[in-house]
């Protein structure tokens, strides 16, 4: 207030260092929680079953498990930047066997002839890694969705900014 008047901070126009801070939290929280559904899917495949017991007894390799999935089914790309609003997914990247539906999807790309998680640069992969490793380790409900395969399509974060009406309680 000291700094800009009064008038400024109610009628001034959107700070676009802010809405680009609120955009690249929103697209890195999306990023994870697909990321998460995506998992639940391939671990229920033979050839993630290594991965799905480390998940299961929060093994001392899953950090280097979760790497190497994460290096098969994502890649950091140079792309347009965070999106403001990533268009809802109900398919892994995976599971796309053509280059034209992979590329239509908000968060998928083809790279190497295979449908890939495709991520901006701008979200730091170590720290997405990190991320997932201690949700799997320490959130008993999150890895119990992930095992269970009960995550479904993520609910974008962004809804609930543009939408405060909306409450969600966790009791009746």
């Amino acid at each position: 207030m000291s700094r800009h008047p009064e008038a400024l901070l109610t009628n001034g126009g959107p700070n676009k260092e802010d809405e680009l801070t609120a955009d690249s939290i929103s697209y890195a929280a999306e990023v994870f929680d697909f990321m998460l559904f995506t998992l639940s899917k391939d671990i229920q495949k033979e050839e993630h079953a290594t991965l799905r017991e480390a998940i299961a007894t929060r093994g001392k390799t899953l950090y280097k498990q979760l790497d190497a999935w994460l290096k098969k089914e994502a890649h950091w790309d140079a792309t347009q930047g965070p999106r403001a609003f990533v268009n809802k997914v109900r398919t892994p990247c995976g599971q796309f066997q053509q280059k034209d539906a992979c590329n239509t999807s908000s968060l998928c790309g083809w790279k190497a002839g295979k449908c890939k998680i495709k991520v901006d640069s701008s979200v730091d992969r170590g720290l997405v890694l990190r991320r997932l490793t201690k949700t799997l380790t320490e959130n008993d409900k999150q890895r119990a969705l992930v095992l269970d395969e009960r995550l479904s399509p993520f609910f974008s974060t962004v809804l609930y900014m543009e939408m405060p009406h909306e409450l969600i309680t966790t009791s009746v």
